[in-house]
């Protein structure tokens, strides 16, 4: 009896000595986590590096794209400057063109979707975020509070999950692949006048042009479901802009003009 209580006592401790050492190795590799600000440096290096992206004072994309749901086939030109222009026109062949913009404080649409408008409130903010020279996860976009939540498997890739907190608009979570560091998926929420719909990015394949990694296909999803596929198709650094490419259209003009007048109207 006393010699099986002993052998029993034995695997006990055997028992609580593993589970106290996977105990310990779990907590060991919970404080082993890089700090977002590390991750996000490591990113910057294997993107071009901070001295590269600096360099950089705008930027022409263009992009092939497909609207799922719909089955058009679009193609897509981005115009950016320094310190934070933005120029968007969307091909949509018989569906016509979605043009949007931002001069870094006010951002516009005008589409055959959703209408002539200016984005305002929360929607204001993620634009503005999206639409950065540099991106929501360039190295000169400040959040106001960031964590690195863990590590998860993405299509095959083991990346650190990081939340990011802005002071304005939606939380934004980044997966960077563990080995490169570079973006492998993002997901934020984006808000519209039809509510708040789920936004996760995928990043495949990449692509360097002046010393800078852009990314080669990027598959959209909106609430689960394909909406976009885009892929880059011409990138162009530090070259000429057309002329008036960032000038505000005359209907957001209009728009602007009318909210002044209600305004000192008290309308």
């Amino acid at each position: 009896m006393k010699r099986h209580f002993s052998e029993i006592s034995g695997v006990v401790s055997i028992v609580a000595l593993f589970t106290f050492c996977v105990y310990l190795d779990l907590y060991a590799s919970e404080e082993k986590l890089p700090t977002p600000e590390e991750i996000i440096e490591k990113y910057i290096e294997a993107s071009g590096g901070k001295e590269a992206h600096g360099k950089i004072n705008n930027r022409k994309i263009e992009i092939s794209g497909k609207v799922v749901p719909m089955g058009i086939e679009a193609k897509v030109f981005i115009y950016q400057e320094r310190p934070d222009k933005y120029y968007i026109l969307t091909d949509l062949g018989t569906m016509g063109h979605e043009r949007s913009g931002s001069d870094g404080k006010i951002a516009w649409v005008i589409s055959p979707f959703s209408g002539t408008r200016i984005f305002e409130g929360e929607e204001l903010a993620n634009r503005l975020l999206d639409w950065a020279f540099n991106g929501p996860d360039g190295y000169d976009t400040s959040y106001k509070m960031m964590k690195t939540e863990g590590i998860e498997e993405i299509n095959g890739k083991i990346c650190y999950k990081v939340v990011k907190i802005p002071a304005e608009g939606s939380t934004r979570i980044t997966y960077y692949d563990k080995e490169s560091y570079l973006i492998v998926k993002t997901i934020a929420d984006a808000k519209s006048p039809q509510g708040t719909f789920k936004v996760e990015s995928y990043f495949e394949g990449s692509q360097k042009v002046n010393d800078i990694i852009f990314p080669h296909k990027i598959n959209i999803f909106i609430m689960g479901q394909a909406y976009n596929e885009l892929i880059y198709d011409k990138i162009e650094l530090n070259t000429e802009m057309p002329e008036g490419i960032f000038d505000m259209p005359e209907e957001i003009k209009a728009i602007m003009k009318k909210k002044e007048l209600d305004s000192q109207t008290g309308k």
